[in-house]
């Protein structure tokens, strides 16, 4: 699937291949895995395996959201929307072994809690042959 969207490798490099040290790092310092300085976001998380996110990523691009976000990017001549569906929807009742994190509040010493309002979030955007195509996918824990 990589080969298939260059524009995945976001995706692989943050939330699958990242180790728990490197997730602890982005959460205590924005530390990003090729050694850059991102933003420290509330959860540095990962899915624990390419086919995790795969399916995750799958849910989300048959649900109706997407299907009304993308026609909503359409209409307003942008590039690029974003897509948030329950984890329990896109990955089914099993999906907490499948994902992990780390706390920014805990300086990354934590793993985040999921709970029942966790989430996927998907993003896609048009490029230049005209078509949308994933740039990224990850797991969120719920407020």
């Amino acid at each position: 699937m990589e080969q298939d969207h260059p524009g995945w490798s976001h995706a692989f490099e943050r939330h699958v291949d990242i180790t728990d040290r490197q997730l602890a790092r982005r959460a205590a310092d924005g530390e990003l895995p090729n050694g850059g300085k991102g933003a420290v976001p509330r959860n540095a998380t990962k899915w624990r395996s390419a086919d995790a996110m795969v399916v995750a990523a799958d849910g989300l691009a048959r649900s109706d959201d997407y299907k009304r976000e993308r026609a909503l990017a359409e209409a307003n001549g942008e590039d690029r929307f974003e897509v948030i569906r329950p984890l329990p929807e896109v990955l089914g009742p099993g999906w907490r072994a499948h994902v992990h994190g780390r706390t920014a509040a805990s300086g990354g010493a934590q793993t985040s809690q999921w709970n029942d309002n966790s989430f996927a979030m998907g993003r896609w955007r048009r490029q230049s042959d005209g078509q949308w195509h994933p740039l990224t996918c990850f797991p969120q824990p719920g407020e």
